[in-house]
């Protein structure tokens, strides 16, 4: 097998304020590395791209998408999101 293992990954990500919610549906691929220490967490990179399914309250009628990455090292994630939103 060549490089590390790819597997798809999609959900969906609720973005809430007080005065609304946006509703999120995202997809891409999975990257895990294994850590040197077995009794450690994987190293995990994330990325792909993502599109407003929905907003209620003051995010009724967004739209648009982009693209998007997480990054993940033990103990702690992080997460962009990156394109264009309009009203």
């Amino acid at each position: 097998m060549d490089g590390q293992p790819q597997a798809p990954v999609f959900g969906y990500d609720n973005l809430s304020s007080k005065k609304g919610t946006l509703s999120i549906f995202f997809r891409g691929v999975s990257i895990v590395v294994a850590n040197i220490d077995p009794a450690k967490d994987p190293y995990e990179s994330e990325y792909g791209t993502w599109q407003i399914q929905r907003g209620t309250g003051i995010y009724k009628g967004w739209k648009g998408g982009g693209r998007w990455l997480k990054v993940s090292i033990p103990g702690a994630q992080n997460f962009e999101w990156d394109g264009y939103v309009t009203h």
